[in-house]
């Protein structure tokens, strides 16, 4: 198996043990290009997640869906599905279809760290959900190159500045002679 410079981007730590620092306003930039995307692919529901399941963006025209569980399942579903692949020797971005009778489920790995999930209806064809999504994949790059990654060991408790001991209580004092 050769080596491909695009398997070093794997170096980046991708665990919960990162904190993702989303700064005003991105989250807000990012749903609307998950809106655009959703008008020209004809998704009902588009979000973008990390590797570990946090959520960057996420909107569904598809009443109770909860697109926080989405991308905790998106998050296991691409963990499982990229080993296989890499076990089976394929390098590059991750990819990945499901064709249900209901639903199509698309999952497009972002930059180093995010996937972006559209979930459309059976009849729309998954070609469409990929194209679209290759046409999206520079704005949102963009506007996730603005989130970035803080090492767990630096927003720790142990890390915070303590607060300054109690003062005791008072002794009760009498008033009595």
């Amino acid at each position: 198996m050769s080596s491909n410079p695009a398997r070093t981007k794997h170096k980046t730590d991708r665990s919960a043990a990162v904190t993702l620092q989303v700064p005003p306003g991105v989250a807000d930039d990012i749903e609307g290009v998950l809106r655009k995307f959703a008008e020209e692919a004809e998704v009902d529901t588009s979000l973008v997640v990390d590797h570990s399941g946090f959520l960057i963006a996420g909107i569904s025209a598809i009443p109770d869906v909860d697109v926080d569980t989405i991308g905790d399942r998106v998050a296991e579903a691409s963990g499982s599905a990229e080993g296989l692949t890499q076990a089976l020797g394929e390098e590059g971005r991750f990819e990945s279809l499901h064709l249900g009778e209901d639903r199509i489920l698309y999952l497009r790995e972002i930059g180093e760290r995010f996937i972006l999930v559209g979930v459309s209806d059976a009849n729309i064809p998954a070609g469409i959900l990929r194209d679209q999504a290759s046409l999206v994949e520079e704005e949102l790059v963009r506007h996730l190159t603005r989130v970035k990654a803080i090492p767990a060991s630096l927003t720790s408790r142990k890390n915070e500045p303590k607060s300054p001991p109690e003062e005791p209580e008072p002794e009760p004092v009498s008033l009595r002679p």
